[in-house]
């Protein structure tokens, strides 16, 4: 009923006429049309139970009183940006010497009625793979969790490798200091020499370790004086593989960093769109595996396990195994609405990490561009063996000068005149 507190009793009359139908309803055969002259003057009241209600918060906040704590905290919010829950000023982490752990989202536990950040130490949780449907969020997870390596960690203790067979959505993550080179699935040459790359610094660090007799990268490098960099590959869209020309030896290159890269600070993290986009052979060397929503939601109980939580069609929404399920929300790396805000400010960030810092930065995978020009092969020359050394131009695989001496006989061999009378020519 309506709260009139000032109201004068009504004389007023209904006389409306009703006819009883068969199953006892009311039906009515005239309109009611008094009232009609006051019509504009009607206004919504509050009702009873509105107006005991705001008495009651009236009455308790006049007291002072401590809020009772609420039987169930609100739905996780669905965007979340990562400086609602942390300082995300890089030059605040660069100078400290602890260990760091890294923000994935904020977290949902009803059953402890809390809600967290969801943070990760990549030395405990390894490799992550995200599966989820097309436009729910997996660039967004990759780029977040690596601007927030980035902002934590230096391009010394950092490198970062981008394979993005998707929709680009790494592309803008090229100009950070910590990235050492960026792929597409056309780079069938330039992935290759990745890698070959990989594999090389697979060995070398398991002979690094043994040599020190260390376990793994983390207790390696507390007595190293030169400590080894983390490694971080990120593939966003491992469904675009298949396709490719270098798709064996990718999946070769990837179950190797999978089973042993862990413990030499190599890390995977990995999107993909259907759960059967990799062998299950290789999934089974991901230690925190994460699913986005899907369009399958079958697939869900074969990534994460039978759980009671349920998986809402939300851009972001995810769930996480660990000792439980978890649901959380990705973090976006800025407050910002539109996409091109969040690109600039991208580029915004990348720029002062890179002005910013003085040291070493990680090495592109070097390309041997079309034309080789002397003035490029003078830039690669070691002056202290110049005298001796007739240049060539540069080696295919690692982009070095190609030189010889003199003072050894030299046999030349090819299928075309031009190239030997060219030879001769330098």
């Amino acid at each position: 009923a309506d709260y009139e507190p000032e109201a004068v009793r009504s004389t007023h009359r209904d006389t409306t006429v009703y006819a009883i139908k068969d199953n006892g309803q009311y039906e009515a055969i005239n309109k009611d049309l008094s009232g009609l002259d006051d019509s504009g003057n009607q206004k919504r009241l509050p009702t009873q139970l509105d107006a005991v209600v705001q008495e009651a918060k009236r009455v308790f906040e006049s007291l002072h009183l401590p809020k009772v704590a609420s039987p169930w905290l609100p739905p996780l919010k669905e965007r979340i940006a990562a400086e609602d829950i942390q300082d995300i000023q890089f030059k605040h982490y660069w100078g400290e010497n602890k260990h760091p752990e890294f923000l994935l989202g904020y977290q949902d536990i009803p059953e402890q009625q809390a809600q967290l950040p969801l943070t990760v130490d990549f030395n405990d949780c390894g490799h992550i793979l995200v599966v989820g449907s097309p436009g729910y969020g997996k660039s967004t997870f990759i780029q977040n969790a690596l601007i927030d390596v980035m902002r934590k960690t230096t391009p010394e203790q950092s490198h970062i490798y981008l394979y993005d067979f998707g929709t680009s959505g790494l592309i803008s993550l090229v100009d950070f200091p910590h990235v050492a080179d960026y792929f597409t699935a056309d780079d069938n040459e330039k992935v290759m020499k990745s890698l070959r790359r990989l594999q090389k610094e697979v060995k070398v660090r398991k002979a690094a370790l043994s040599e020190a007799r260390s376990s793994n990268m983390q207790q390696y490098n507390r007595d190293a004086v030169t400590p080894f960099p983390s490694l971080f590959i990120a593939i966003d869209s491992f469904d675009g593989v298949s396709d490719a020309t270098f798709s064996e030896a990718f999946n070769e290159t990837v179950n190797i960093l999978a089973r042993e890269g862990a413990s030499l600070g190599i890390y995977l993290i990995t999107t993909m769109s259907r759960f059967n986009a990799m062998r299950v052979q290789l999934q089974a060397n991901f230690k925190t595996k994460i699913v986005l929503y899907l369009f399958e939601q079958s697939d869900v109980t074969s990534i994460v396990g039978r759980t009671s939580q349920v998986l809402l069609d939300i851009r972001g929404r995810g769930l996480m195994k660990q000792d439980t399920v978890v649901s959380f929300q990705v973090c976006v790396p800025y407050a910002l609405e539109d996409n091109s805000s969040m690109i600039q400010q991208v580029k915004a960030e990348a720029q002062e990490m890179s002005h910013y810092w003085t040291g070493a930065l990680p090495q592109p995978i070097p390309m041997l561009p079309e034309v080789v020009t002397p003035e490029m092969v003078e830039a690669q020359v070691d002056r202290s063996k110049r005298n001796h050394q007739v240049l060539l131009g540069l080696t295919r695989e690692m982009v070095e000068v190609a030189a010889f001496t003199l003072d050894k006989a030299i046999s030349l061999v090819s299928d075309n005149v031009r190239s030997v009378t060219q030879f001769y020519k330098v």
